[in-house]
């Protein structure tokens, strides 16, 4: 029995979106291939203009910039270690592991290259969105290209090749356009009986040899045998329009740009999974269902925790703090499948917090605010309420030293001095970095004045938020307010200090005369010239504190 594994992106539909629960890099998904060599899907975006760009998913599903810079880009296609990328009048070859461009193939005589495919004989293949459809031919070997095939459906999308017959399976963006198959390597064009799709956008072959098509305006995908007959209407009423589609051969998932929402989804069609909540701050209960477009049975479930269950709906309860994989087993055809999903579940129990600082007028100190957390973020917000009766400074911040460090933004979203409240926003660039991983520590360093004015006492330094600002951890998949700590900031006197300036000495015996006797000016605090505990200030402290400088007297016992 083979043993076949998906186990690449954690949701059935996961879906990025330019939303609060996690900034994306998706605008304009237009096609997704998948890198077989790095284990990561690659994905063009239209944008506008210059703005295009080519944008990775790794398994986590975290997103980063893999390509920008190359103007109007369209489809892609991955060969070996290069990945080919359309554009109007062209196609750019670029080095997967380096991200160089290799070669800019110019074909001045089309009119918008779209989709591609390529042959075992070393060939690709790149349809021409013209009014008369067409495609061309593109030699790997020098990169010379030729017009290949004419007089298809207008407005030739996608074109997928088909290795068991030696032949191409081109569809059309237009109301009328059909399936058709091009023979290799002399085209013969045959038409295809189809099912009423509408404007086709593309078209994609699964390991078993069955093919699927996306309806962009219907907002479909059919899925016809390997003989291209008994289309069955696979999906419908999609949350979005479907272009591009592609299937990752290895893992048996299908990839769904959804164009105009700035949205991918990844399908299992093997086994997959999906839950109807997967995370919580404290215990949490969660309803999985098994799913299949491949008719799987025998369901087993492993949760990550030491625990699993069978059967294709179930539920599990999570009790510790953290992130866990999620894995479903199931066997289509008498072949053993299973999907997982890494830190599918979280439990979060999160915290952020303050030092206890103890300090004394007129100098700054550090307080650093502290995290725990038990699943990846990429952004913090974190609101500060230092306001009380020492009347603190905030001089300045920074994330150096801090779990943060990386970090490329680190500034302040929201400041009011007169009533001690200020945001900040920690956020890393997925071009740089990583997201913050599960842990504990310092994530900024606070600089703090306490004013020479402050008289002893307390201030403290809050993080549950105030009027209209809230702290918020913001991870791939979730938003949540997590458990603020309040810590404080004390300011206290030295005993014998009269001047406060944190040393004993003469001077202070200067100041405590002029004090009583002189009408100066009075301590800060009182009880810090009672040295000898009296309950008062007089003569006798004076002396005590000359015995206890200058004739190893007894210590000072201020109250």
């Amino acid at each position: 029995m083979r043993k076949k594994v998906q186990s690449l992106i954690p949701a059935l539909l996961i879906v990025f979106t330019m939303s609060a629960q996690g900034r994306s890099l998706l605008r304009y998904p237009k096609c997704a291939s998948y890198d077989t060599l790095q284990n990561r899907y690659l994905v063009t975006c239209l944008a506008l203009l210059a703005a295009s760009k080519i944008v990775e998913i790794d398994e986590s599903g975290q997103q980063r910039i893999f390509k920008t810079g190359l103007g109007p880009i369209i489809s892609n296609h991955i060969v070996g270690d290069i990945i080919y990328v359309s554009y109007d009048k062209g196609v750019y070859a670029i080095n997967l592991n380096s991200g160089n461009l290799v070669a800019n193939i110019s074909i001045p005589e089309a009119q918008l290259l779209t989709g591609m495919a390529s042959d075992t004989s070393g060939y690709l293949y790149v349809s021409d969105n013209a009014l008369v459809g067409k495609i061309f031919r593109i030699d790997l070997a020098d990169y010379s290209y030729s017009s290949f095939c004419l007089g298809l459906s207008s407005r030739t999308q996608d074109v997928e090749f088909d290795p068991e017959n030696n032949r191409l399976v081109a569809v059309g963006y237009s109301q009328a356009a059909q399936i058709q198959t091009i023979s290799l390597p002399n085209p013969v064009i045959t038409n295809i009986t189809t099912y009423p799709c509408g404007p086709y956008d593309g078209v994609a072959r699964d390991r078993d040899g069955n093919y699927y098509f996306s309806c962009y305006e219907t907002r479909k995908i059919f899925r016809y045998d390997k003989n291209l007959a008994n289309p069955v209407e696979l999906m419908s009423n999609l949350p979005g329009y479907p272009s591009n589609i592609d299937i990752d051969a290895k893992n048996n998932v299908l990839s769904i740009p959804y164009l105009e929402n700035h949205k991918m989804a990844f399908v299992g069609l093997d086994v997959d999974f999906t839950a109807d909540t997967i995370w919580a701050q404290d215990s949490l209960t969660v309803a999985f269902q098994g799913t299949t477009f491949n008719g799987a049975t025998d369901w087993k479930w492993d949760f990550g925790d030491g625990d699993s269950a069978f059967g294709q709906t179930v539920q599990h309860t999570f009790h510790s703090p953290g992130c866990y994989d999620i894995t479903l087993f199931g066997n289509v055809g008498g072949d053993s499948y299973h999907m997982t999903k890494s830190d599918y579940v979280s439990i979060l129990a999160d915290t952020v917090g303050a030092t206890d600082v103890i300090g004394y007028p007129g100098k700054k100190f550090e307080v650093q605010i502290n995290v725990t957390n038990n699943a990846p973020l990429e952004r913090l917000i974190i609101p500060i309420d230092y306001s009380g009766s020492l009347d603190l400074h905030l001089d300045s911040f920074t994330t150096a030293g801090c779990r943060t460090d990386y970090f490329d933004s680190c500034r302040s979203t929201y400041s009011d001095t007169a009533n001690h409240l200020v945001e900040f926003l920690l956020a890393f660039s997925a071009n740089v970095g990583d997201r913050l991983s599960p842990g504990m520590g310092p994530v900024m360093t606070l600089y703090i004045t306490i004013p020479f004015s402050a008289v002893p006492g307390t201030s403290s330094i809050k993080m549950g938020g105030f009027e209209g600002h809230q702290a918020s951890f913001i991870g791939s998949s979730f938003n949540y307010v997590p458990v603020a700590r309040d810590n404080f900031v004390s300011v206290e006197w030295k005993c014998g200090d009269a001047n406060n300036s944190w040393t004993v000495n003469i001077l202070d015996v200067s100041f405590i005369i002029n004090y009583l006797y002189k009408h100066g000016q009075a301590p800060q605090s009182l009880a810090s010239v009672d040295v000898n505990h009296s309950g008062g200030i007089n003569i006798l402290d004076v002396s005590y504190l000359i015995n206890y400088m200058y004739k190893q007297g007894l210590d000072l016992n201020c109250p």
